[in-house]
């Protein structure tokens, strides 16, 4: 139970990043955030660094759990990598059958039948270097999923990039109607708190970025590292939105460049 959470959660904390980059203009972005997911199943609480860098046409995450995970989206080749650094081996997967999971993932969490609602609350706070002001959000149908955004006008990236990798996520009710309003808020999200409920139990993460660089990006980050296998995804992977599947514990290996 508590492996399946830290798998769900890195997924929740990538799904925040989707949900919240839309605010972001620069064409090379390398961003990191912490992640904060609560204890569970006996397990203590989990904390670990994302790392994720951004062009137009490519994008990059990487995190630590269950022995490092790189997930690398290529939309000028229609393909995902899942990599497993622990193991040496990765999935490669077509965005089609990505966005097909995505869909079908929105639907099995009553994506159709969401409503959502986002309001100001008038709250301002300093978050790193960043002044931030507080936005509710609410979703009622479907998923029970609630979200408190701290979001900061100093931040400028270019829209275009997160729209090009939603639109390679794939487009389903579930993801346009929670971006859309997203959208709406003023400024780049600096830290989101996520409730939601998995399992009749309340489960809340936190991520918070820490840095964001706008430097240029080495194109090697984007590559499949040298002496890799290639494995077939099994089913439950077929199913799941992408990207990340826990892997075995060991430490991932750092990026060359980029920010890192």
């Amino acid at each position: 139970m508590a492996n399946s959470w830290k798998s769900r959660g890195c997924i929740a904390a990538v799904l925040m990043f989707f949900l919240t980059a839309g605010a972001v203009v620069a064409q090379n972005v390398y961003i990191e955030q912490n992640v904060e997911m609560p204890a569970m199943a006996g397990q203590p609480p989990t904390q670990m660094l994302v790392k994720i860098w951004f062009t137009p046409d490519k994008m990059r995450i990487d995190q630590p759990l269950g022995g490092g995970t790189t997930v690398i989206m290529r939309t000028d080749l229609g393909k995902m990598w899942i990599i497993n650094n622990a193991s040496k081996t990765y999935m490669d997967r077509s965005l089609e059958d990505a966005k097909s999971a995505a869909a079908s993932a929105a639907a099995m969490m009553g994506g159709d039948k969401m409503q959502v609602e986002v309001k100001p609350t008038g709250a301002t706070k300093k978050i790193g270097d960043w002044n931030c002001q507080e936005y509710d959000l609410s979703v009622k149908g479907g998923t029970p999923l609630s979200m408190r955004i701290w979001a900061t006008p100093d931040v400028t990236i270019d829209p275009q990039l997160y729209a090009k990798m939603s639109e390679a996520m794939g487009s389903n009710p579930m993801m346009t109607s929670l971006t859309d309003k997203i959208k709406s808020i003023p400024g780049y999200p600096i830290q989101s708190i996520m409730t939601m409920t998995m399992g009749g139990q309340e489960l809340q993460s936190t991520s918070t970025i820490q840095k964001i660089s706008q430097e240029k990006i080495d194109p090697s980050v984007f590559e499949l590292p040298a002496g890799y296998t290639k494995v077939e995804a099994p089913a439950a992977a077929q199913q799941a939105p992408a990207p990340a599947p826990a892997a075995p514990a060991t430490e991932a290996p750092a990026p060359k460049k980029g920010g890192s």
